[in-house]
This record gives C-alpha cells, structure tokens and sequence, in this order.
C-alpha cells in the first residue's frame, strides 16, 4: 500500500525491514466545555481639559470615584489601574497640527468578579465615571480548567483509537501498541462583550451578562505499530 494513498491526517509508514516495524500515525480531537465562574472587567476612563495638569486631575478625580463603586459591587473582586497616560489633543486646522487641549486617561480593571455581579459592576462603573467611563471589555474564565482538559484528552485519544483501528483494518492489519503520543491544548474563549458602549446606553438598567461556555480543545497526534 502507497503513502500516496493514504489521507494527509493518516501517515503509515511501511518499513523494508519487515511487518513488525510498520507505523500508522492518526490525529484525534477532543473538546471539553466549561462554564466560566468569574471575570475580568475593563474601564477606561478619559477626561479632556485645556492643560495637561487640569486632565490629569480631572481623570484622578474620576478613578477615584469609580473605584468605590466598583468595589461596593464586587466586594471580593480584585482592582487595579493601569494605562495611566497624558497626551496633547491635536488636530488639523488651516493647514497645520494644533494641540487644542489635553487627554488623560486611566484603565480601572476588576478581577475575580463573580459571573452574577458583572452586570452590577458595569452599570456601578457607568453609573460613577458618567460620560468618562467607557466598558472597555469583558473576560470571562473557569476554575475547572483541569477537569475540561482530561475530558478532552479522553475524547481525543479515543478519536484517535477508533481512525487508527478503522484504517488498519482497511489495510488487513492488526492495530499494536502506541509507539509516540504528541499533545496539543487549545481554548477558545466566549466572545467578550463589544468594547467601547457610551456611558448613555446603559444607565437605565444592568447590561444583560452571558457568560456562554469556554471551549477547550485537546489534539493527540497518536502512533500505532501495525502487526
């Protein structure tokens, strides 16, 4: 039998020193869902003023309202800052770059939010940072990562198993032991929710929080002796 007949996935590989060093080389793919458990939230702050020293002041004045509010929502939550800057606001007029003002920006960052008080801190941030405050993202994790992974690589080896067994009995062999296992681990995240809602769209009320399911996926590539 021909390599050249055999799919790209299934490589066997026929040896001139006899049956018992033949080889089947198959890949199996496992996937083990997860619900996530908690989250990360983004609030970029940003404030405008006519010197760099007013915005800076502005956005601290700001952050420092945020944080409490953040904090009263998520009591078990990890917070920090991060993306601290000043830069001049320039634009184009008659020709030529003007500086019109200055920006100044902070990113307050709420770790370990449990799933059920993601909407409150949102709606907490907006409602504290007004006009300021943007939702720069939402991330979402699970604890369970371990357990998904096993349950994937289980699935995956048995893919694997069942092509291999499949394919050696297509070419009147026996199925051996596993020569060479090679791993690979893949996790595919819910999709965040969009970044950058205006501060008005969501004051009436908590943004409805889907945490959907994380996806983690395991690839074996797995090979057989045939006998």
């Amino acid at each position: 039998m021909s390599s050249n007949n055999t799919p790209q996935d299934h490589a066997w590989d026929p040896s001139t020193s006899g049956s018992s060093s033949h080889t089947i080389s198959v890949q199996g793919v496992g996937v083990g869902p997860t619900s996530p458990d908690s989250a990360t939230v983004f609030i970029p702050l940003e404030t405008r003023a006519d010197t760099a020293a007013g915005a800076f002041q502005s956005v601290s004045s700001v952050a420092q309202q945020v944080i409490p509010a953040v904090r009263e929502a998520a009591p078990n939550a990890r917070i920090s800052t991060a993306s601290i800057g000043v830069n001049p606001d320039v634009q184009w007029l008659e020709n030529r770059s003007v500086v019109v003002g200055y920006l100044a920006s902070v990113t307050v960052t709420a770790t370990d939010v449990p799933l059920d008080s993601v909407a409150a801190v949102l709606s907490a941030a907006i409602s504290a940072g007004g006009d300021t405050a943007r939702i720069g993202g939402v991330e979402y994790y699970t604890a369970s990562v371990g357990d998904a992974i096993t349950t994937a690589r289980e699935m995956a080896f048995a893919d694997a198993l069942a092509r291999a067994t499949q394919l050696a009995a297509l070419a009147q062999r026996k199925l051996g032991a596993v020569v060479s296992i090679k791993e690979g681990v893949e996790d595919s995240a819910p999709i965040p929710l969009a970044r950058e809602f205006k501060s008005a769209a969501v004051q009436s009320a908590d943004m409805p929080v889907l945490g959907g399911e994380i996806s983690h996926t395991v690839s074996l590539r797995v090979e057989f002796a045939l006998v």
